[in-house]
This record gives C-alpha cells, structure tokens and sequence, in this order.
C-alpha cells in the first residue's frame, strides 16, 4: 500500500470527524518546529501528527477553491503527498500554515492548467468550437489559439487539410469524407489522426507558453 493511502486508512475516522466539524478547538496544539525537524529526517509518527491537524483545514482551503469535495480531496492529499516528498525541505520552513496553503494555491492552479488544456485538446479532437472565455484578456487568448489552429491546418497537405476540415468543420463522418475526395475510408482516417495529432503539439506548446507567463 502506497506511504500516503496507508497514512489515510490509518488514521480514516478522525479524518472523517474533524473533516465535518466547523470548530478548531479540537486540534492538539503541536510543536511544529520540533515536528518539521522530526518530519524532515522521515519520522513517520511527526508526519501523521502534522497530517491530523492540518488535514481537515487544508481541505477546507481546496473545497474554498474548487467548490467540489471530489477535486478538494485528491488537491489537499496532493499538498500532503508533496510534504512527505518534499520533508528534506522542512527545515527551512518557519511557517507552515502558510506552507501548506501556499502549496495547496499552487497544486489548485495546476489542477485548472490542466483541466483548461484538456479540455481545449478534447475540444480540438471533437471539432467544437474553444472554451467560452471569463475575460477580455481570455477572448485575446482564445482568439489567437483560433488563428494558430487555422495557421496550422493550412500548413498542412491540400487532402489532410481537406480532410481535417470536412470533418471537424463542416461535421461530416469519415465514410462521406472518403466518397467526396474520392479515397479509402482507412486513408480519410489516417489523414485525420495525423492533423489533429500535429494540433494536440501545437497547442499543447501553445499553452505552455502561456502558462510560464502567468497568463492562466
């Protein structure tokens, strides 16, 4: 069983409990310089003390993030799953409130990096139109992803072009693809596959730009 699905069975019900009670007062008042010393040298037993007490506040944070309890426990077992990975680092830390939270805010905009990128991808693959933006800055955003596409499609050969665009565009099956450019079915879908496998780069590059400027 994996470290931190072995911490969590371990210690299951009183997560559950301080997990749905609004009051503090039940948390044991820590030494947490003494803890992180302990936790850094990977005492297993400092690691569980500090996960009981801050556990149900971390993920009262992420809930405060993401509105959903699903995303909320896979982003606040994340922070912990990075404490333990990361406990070398511990020693250093003289707030680990802020640590912790700092580290979930982290692990939170990552989560939406990736939903956003995946669903731009999986919005490619389907041939829809892009996300719906939530700002002026966003529609520029979402705009200049549009022209890469259309950039991109029309480096592309004239029949895998064709192709591309009769069925993501225009919505039709590879079957009426295939008769109305006169080739194999097969050949249609090879076509297809290897356009939108160039967007998928493309994108995926584009994004990643994006986010190493703080754009998201």
């Amino acid at each position: 069983m994996p470290f931190f699905a072995y911490i969590c069975q371990r210690n299951k019900n009183t997560i559950v409990k301080w997990g749905t009670t609004t009051s503090l007062s039940i948390f044991v008042k820590l030494d947490i310089n003494n803890y992180l010393v302990r936790l850094a040298s990977g005492d297993v037993s400092a690691f569980e003390a500090v996960f009981r007490q801050y556990y149900p506040r971390v993920r009262a944070f992420a809930l405060g993030l993401t509105k959903e309890a699903s995303d909320a426990d896979d982003i606040a077992q994340q922070v912990f799953v990075k404490l333990w990975t990361h406990r070398s680092q511990l020693v250093a830390v003289r707030n680990l409130d802020a640590y912790l939270f700092k580290t979930a805010r982290n692990t939170f905009l990552d989560y939406i990096r990736s939903r956003k990128k995946n669903l731009v991808i999986e919005r490619i693959d389907d041939g829809m139109c892009l996300p719906d933006s939530a700002s002026p800055f966003e529609d520029l955003e979402c705009e200049e992803l549009r022209l890469l596409v259309d950039m991109v499609v029309e480096t592309m050969p004239p029949k895998r072009q064709a192709v591309y665009r009769m069925s993501r565009e225009q919505g039709l099956n590879l079957e009426e693809v295939s008769k109305a450019l006169s080739i194999s079915k097969k050949t249609a879908e090879n076509h297809l596959n290897l356009a939108l496998r160039k967007l998928r780069k493309i994108v995926y590059l584009f994004l990643l730009i994006v986010n190493n400027l703080g754009v998201f």
